[in-house]
């Protein structure tokens, strides 16, 4: 069974697999459901233009990862909903 540590870490690296231009990779949450381990991962693809940041729009992605608890592997990706 793998720890919460390396749940974020194979979570990270599948995050940056999938998206190579993703900028300023944060861990949003963490939390045990079942056999998974449930990450919230954000980052940003570029800075957004002052018009964007005028209107109060957010470039930053939230992507929830699913890791198997026992091999490690990331199995899942989805849009995070609070």
């Amino acid at each position: 069974m793998i720890t919460v540590k390396e749940a974020v870490a194979s979570a990270t690296s599948f995050v940056t697999d999938l998206f190579p231009n993703a900028l300023d990779l944060r861990l949003e949450q963490v939390e045990m459901i079942g056999s998974w381990w449930r990450v919230v991962i954000s980052f940003k693809f570029s800075e957004p233009s002052n018009l964007l940041l005028a209107m109060g729009a957010q470039n930053r992605l939230f992507k929830e990862v699913d890791v198997d608890r026992e091999s490690g592997q990331a199995v899942a990706l989805r849009m995070f909903k609070a």
